[in-house]
């Protein structure tokens, strides 16, 4: 009989890879749609926690950090964060931006140009996303700060990559180095460390609060989630803004 000492928790209580029986069985035990699987080695829980996700793409995923403290009865802020990047038309300029959405006419919407936030001149569309992600994640901060935060954030995206980046991806690029499994160099690590470090600040003050942790969502692209439309439609927005101020008079 093959002995696990590895086990890979993808969707359960507190996501990641376990290696007590008792602890993991915790985290999928009565959990509604749980996805977890025991290896015997790490790197096979690893790859499994990585790509296990996949069969979940067309829906919708429900991703959390760990978190000492967790109520879920804390209402949840839910924010859409989208970008957006290419080409205008048959041209070659190339302009992008992200929108950040909260609700109708709420003070806190962001329509951004990649320009304003960005100083890396590649404007790729994943980019894009996680700059949108990263905005979500300034904007919450500051409200902590203020004291004016309404509870702890729901960020939803379309982008999966996006989302793993601060989720499973993140939690072993933090123990591997910030590497690969490969060990390869990260693609826009200048970004996703600091988001790394703000997401777990945020998550620090959230659970002094007794709040869940910060929960990232994937939501289908080019659905008919009214949230993830307006977030678009703010990106697009930031966009044509680029567009204007670089490529004409």
């Amino acid at each position: 009989m093959l002995a696990y000492c590895y086990y890979a928790v993808v969707i359960g209580r507190s996501p990641g890879i376990y290696t007590n029986w008792s602890t993991y069985i915790d985290q999928v035990w009565g959990y509604s749609g749980a996805i977890s699987q025991g290896f015997p080695t790490k790197s096979a829980a690893v790859t499994f926690l990585i790509t296990g996700k996949r069969v979940l793409t067309n829906g919708t995923l429900q991703m959390s950090i760990n978190s000492s403290h967790l109520n879920e009865l804390t209402p949840r802020v839910n924010v859409y964060a989208d970008g957006a990047c290419g080409r205008y038309g048959s041209s070659d300029f190339i302009a992008g931006g992200i929108g950040v959405y909260y609700g109708k006419a709420d003070p806190r919407n962001v329509s951004k140009t990649l320009i304003e936030v960005d100083c890396n001149d590649d404007c790729k569309s994943h980019r894009a996303e996680l700059l949108a992600i990263k905005c979500a994640l300034d904007n919450e901060a500051k409200l902590l700060k203020d004291g004016t935060s309404e509870g702890p954030i729901n960020i939803h995206s379309d982008s999966l990559q996006s989302l793993l980046s601060m989720t499973f991806l993140r939690e072993y690029w933090k123990v591997n180095g910030w590497r690969k499994l490969s060990g390869g160099r990260i693609k826009d690590m200048d970004l996703i460390v600091p988001m790394s470090r703000q997401l777990d600040s945020i998550n620090q003050i959230y659970n002094d609060k007794w709040w869940g942790p910060v929960q990232f969502t994937k939501v289908p692209s080019h659905s008919n989630v009214s949230g993830n439309i307006y977030a678009d439609c703010l990106a697009k927005q930031g966009a044509d803004e680029m567009f204007s101020i670089l490529y004409t008079d």
